[in-house]
């Protein structure tokens, strides 16, 4: 066998196993055509991936705008009392925003003010997820609703993510 022989052999092979798209063709209209198609294809494929993402409202889910109190208990590191109020004042579709404003009371009577915005999602007919920024820490609260009362518990995590508190908390749809 020459060696013309091997190489259109090895190159048929190859061409053989790759997918009828990616075949190997000359400088055609309608080999450019074929090409032009699947990498629109792939661009739109991946696009629709592509939205489905932070930015993306999702449908809507339990209604929870407006005021609403705020009552919590820390229960590691040590205890606290937490007392203050919620505003949900934003949602659109499962996207809920707002701020937290409450006054923590430790366990020797010490008390500071902790206020802040969150945001977070409604993650079905019942629950939410925000995250509570406060200074150089975050809290995140996950709470399960029912009618006009929330219950749940948070966790307050550092800047390097490591936590450093955690507790409960409800809320009731302020009247």
């Amino acid at each position: 066998m020459q060696d013309e022989d091997r190489e259109m052999i090895v190159h048929a092979r190859a061409t053989a196993s790759r997918p009828s798209v990616f075949v190997q063709c000359e400088f055609s209209v309608e080999c450019l055509v074929r090409h032009i198609y699947v990498i629109a294809a792939c661009l739109i494929s991946t696009a629709g991936v592509g939205c489905g993402g932070a930015t993306d409202l999702g449908p809507p889910g339990v209604p929870v705008l407006g005021s609403w109190t705020y009552v919590g208990v820390q229960v590691s590191p040590g205890t606290a009392s937490l007392t203050g109020s919620l505003s949900f004042g934003e949602q659109t579709g499962a996207r809920i925003g707002g701020t937290i404003d409450f006054v923590e009371t430790d366990s020797r009577g010490q008390q500071r003010r902790l206020a802040g915005p969150f945001a977070g999602r409604t993650v079905d007919s019942t629950t939410v997820d925000f995250e509570v920024v406060l200074g150089a820490v975050s809290r995140r609260h996950v709470g399960r609703v029912k009618a006009d009362s929330v219950t749940g518990t948070w966790v307050e995590t550092s800047s390097s993510g490591l936590p450093t508190a955690s507790g409960t908390f409800r809320s009731a749809r302020a009247r």
